[in-house]
């Protein structure tokens, strides 16, 4: 559920719970939203130490964003959005990094979590 964490005339701040947040990337996918996914990622697997997996992230935001409308993709909008996910992990873990995500300086991750 979301929650207000700042709210002034004209504008509101609305914090998510990470799978929102990857899942609300993955809708519009642009060139930023890949970094921003892997940061949320990245943070998941410090705070819970979760081992992604295409599959694993396909169903956390199935379940916990369904009102996104999954279940009614195209099988070309399914496989699009495997791309994304799969894309997303990718930038979180290096090929040969043995399920070791990359390290993100503190610098790098505090630029898309003021």
């Amino acid at each position: 559920m979301p929650q207000t964490i700042f709210s002034e005339w004209g504008l509101a701040l609305i914090a998510v719970l990470w799978p929102w947040a990857i899942a609300l990337k993955l809708v519009c996918y642009m060139k930023q939203d890949l970094t921003n996914c892997a940061t949320v990622l990245c943070l998941s697997i410090a705070q819970h130490s979760i081992r992604w997996t295409l599959a694993g992230l396909e169903q956390q935001i199935m379940e916990h964003c369904w009102p996104m409308g999954y279940m009614g993709y195209q099988p070309s909008q399914k496989q699009q959005h495997c791309k994304h996910i799969q894309d997303a992990l990718n930038h979180v873990f290096l090929p040969g990094s043995h399920g070791v995500p990359v390290a993100w300086t503190m610098s790098e991750t505090s630029l898309y979590f003021l």
